[in-house]
């Protein structure tokens, strides 16, 4: 526990210092709620204390009380006799209670979900499973005015605890994210997508990190936001049953259908204002995309999210847990061709892609604008050289064609994502790195078989084609948002322009007291010239006044 000193703890027993009449506190674990737990022996003298120490013999017990709630219920301390070892095993004991392991089953129901579905995901096996810390909970043994009867204390955790991160951001409550999870399992039920390995469905972490997206062919169909501690809805209505005034998220091409943002979810209210028309324009979209097969989001798909939607036991863990860290601060690394816009683009700091080229049709190279997210990082390519790196502030909107891209011979409707540039001195050229990066095989990645460069715009590219660029030019100045990514890459320290030049280093050379070296430089500051002479004068002093 956060702030908690102790006076002794091992592994899931501890003492906590100043709490009065504490016996000892133990972590929730699955022995908690299956028969009881075994007490170290450096834990089993706090219970002979309080017992006026009565000591319980190797293969002997005694029957103790644990009062909870002032209800007694009957457990024992039992001294094992094991074979063959000579130290004393004490357990606590209430196999045989059952009355008592349904009701701490249903007080430490979360610990108790956790670790049941965990053995039952993991087909039981004899792995110790242990909750994150910050999701811990306690049993806590106090003195009575009796030996052999304890009051039970239980720890539990509050509601808004129970939720790991980054669910304890988008939802207010487990209430509250068991139901946005059954509506998006209604949702893949309506699509007829069986479970999470049906490559048309996506479950992303959204641009922010905090937020739930479920993507659907080309369409994002769900999103669930926090903000300011309230519940927000990304959902696909049709335009003319929109009843309100609601902001538009998205506007899809050539549909009824928009996605729209409701903010202030009150439950009740949604499903009587909008889920029968929301499960309706499901029908619609099935149809719409009835000949996909795969959706353009599957390369940022987070299996542990997808199959939290089909699997109960799955959610009950991952909502606990949380996120892996791992998932939540990867971010996807681009390479855009810019060529004759670069200047143009980098001035407005601004990625432009068109939506459809001339006869009408997408090209998958404009389509990665959508996939873009806040927080990404670009790198890019012109004329033989990537010449700056970006990260990217806010993903693409819907924005004609601007001004300054004129002369492009783009259609004029398009994409528009904003990102922040950063010059690379010196420029990296493409053969230095070009044959390495071929051999990862990036798929629809901007380097082909040949080593050479694809015709498009915005490619999939990945960390590990960013670290060979850095370490094939080290003396290339990276911004720190790449810099804090590859900290094990040795880069060479900047030339220190002005070295410091201390007072006592200069006596030393000089071998000159301080009082004569500070008049000399009296009265260079007041005449601004002086004639020095002696090789040392000549060397030692002007560099120390240039320096200081």
């Amino acid at each position: 526990m956060i702030g908690v000193i102790f006076i002794k703890k091992i592994r899931s027993w501890s003492k906590p210092l100043n709490v009065d009449n504490l016996i000892v506190r133990k972590k929730v674990d699955w022995s908690i709620f299956n028969y009881g737990a075994t007490i170290p022996n450096d834990f089993i003298n706090e219970f002979e204390k309080d017992n006026k120490e009565k000591i319980i013999e190797k293969g002997n017990s005694r029957e103790i009380i644990l009062v909870i709630d002032d209800q007694n219920y009957k457990a024992k301390i039992l001294n094992v006799n094991s074979k063959g070892r000579e130290s004393d095993i004490f357990q606590l004991r209430y196999d045989s209670n059952k009355e008592l392991l349904k009701l701490l089953r249903n007080k430490l129901n979360t610990s108790y979900k956790y670790f049941k579905n965990k053995k039952e995901i993991h087909e039981g096996g004899k792995k110790h499973y242990k909750l994150p810390d910050s999701k811990m909970e306690y049993i806590e043994f106090y003195k009575t005015d009796q030996p052999f009867v304890y009051k039970i204390e239980i720890v539990t955790l509050d509601e808004e605890e129970k939720l790991g991160y980054p669910f304890s951001k988008i939802f207010r409550n487990k209430k509250q994210a068991n139901w946005a999870f059954d509506l998006m399992k209604k949702t893949v039920k309506i699509l007829k997508v069986k479970d999470e390995n049906d490559e048309r469905i996506s479950l992303t972490y959204g641009s922010t990190r905090q937020e739930i997206h479920l993507n659907f062919c080309d369409w994002m169909i769900l999103g669930f936001l926090g903000e300011k501690d309230q519940l927000q809805l990304k959902i696909c209505l049709q335009e003319a049953k929109t009843k309100e005034d609601l902001e538009v998220n998205h506007r899809f091409s050539n549909s009824e259908i928009n996605n729209y943002l409701v903010k202030k979810i009150d439950i009740s209210n949604f499903e009587e204002k909008y889920l029968d028309q929301y499960l309706n324009n499901l029908e619609i979209i099935k149809e719409r995309f009835k000949n996909s097969s795969r959706t353009q989001y599957r390369i940022h798909n987070v299996p542990d999210l997808a199959e939290a939607i089909f699997n109960n036991k799955r959610r009950e863990v991952l909502l606990i847990e949380g996120a892996d860290s791992k998932v939540l601060n990867d971010k996807n690394i681009w390479w855009v061709n810019q060529g004759k816009t670069i200047s143009e683009e980098k001035n407005k700091g601004i990625l432009w892609a068109p939506i459809k080229n001339k006869g009408g049709s997408t090209e998958y190279h404009w389509e990665t604008m959508k996939e873009v997210e806040i927080g990404d990082i670009i790198l890019h390519y012109a004329n033989g050289f990537i010449k700056y790196v970006s990260q990217v502030t806010d993903s693409a909107v819907q924005s004609k064609k601007p001004e300054s891209l004129v002369d492009s011979n783009w259609k004029r409707e398009g994409r528009l994502v904003k990102t922040n540039y950063f010059k690379l001195t010196p420029e990296i050229k493409l053969d230095n790195f070009n044959q390495e990066v071929k051999k990862l095989d990036i798929e629809k990645g901007p380097i082909n078989s040949y080593g050479n460069v694809n015709q498009g715009y915005l490619f999939y590219f990945n960390k590990e084609g960013l670290k060979i660029i850095l370490e094939n030019q080290l003396e290339t100045e990276w911004p720190d948002f790449i810099n804090d990514m590859f900290q094990d890459i040795i880069v060479p320290p900047k030339p220190q322009i002005n070295p410091e030049y201390k007072m006592e280093q200069l006596k030393d050379d000089i071998n000159v007291e301080e009082k004569n070296i500070r008049q000399w430089l009296r009265g260079i500051e007041r005449k601004k010239q002086a004639i020095l002479y002696g090789v040392n004068f000549q060397i030692k002093i002007p560099k120390f006044i240039t320096l200081n």
